[in-house]
């Protein structure tokens, strides 16, 4: 088992939404689906040109993250969110990694 730690955006703001749906992630709406992206690789092209205006290093550590999510999170995982918003933390353990919701 594997504990994450995923954030709500940067101050926040995608907090409530997360918590209230019992989700992971969200963001990166300017790209289609990431369901059938084959490597990291291809990941950071479809990224840099969807987020210009994101540092080559900044959006290193994004692509990081996110396929780390996608491929590495399983099962009964733990996910730990600091909440910003509230100062307290949500913690709650993964059911299911439904591939199609990354489309």
């Amino acid at each position: 088992m594997t504990v994450w730690t995923v954030k709500g955006g940067q101050r926040g703001q995608l907090e409530d939404r997360l918590v209230q749906h019992g989700l992971i992630g969200g963001g990166w709406e300017a790209l289609s689906s990431l369901a059938d992206v084959p490597s990291p690789d291809a990941l950071a092209g479809m990224y840099a040109p969807a987020y210009p205006d994101v540092s080559k290093h900044a959006a290193a550590v994004y692509v990081g993250r996110r396929w780390s999510l996608i491929h590495g999170m399983q099962e009964g995982d733990l996910v730990v969110r600091p909440l910003k918003t509230t100062g307290t933390v949500a913690v709650g353990r993964v059911k299911d990694v439904p591939r199609d919701a990354l489309e």
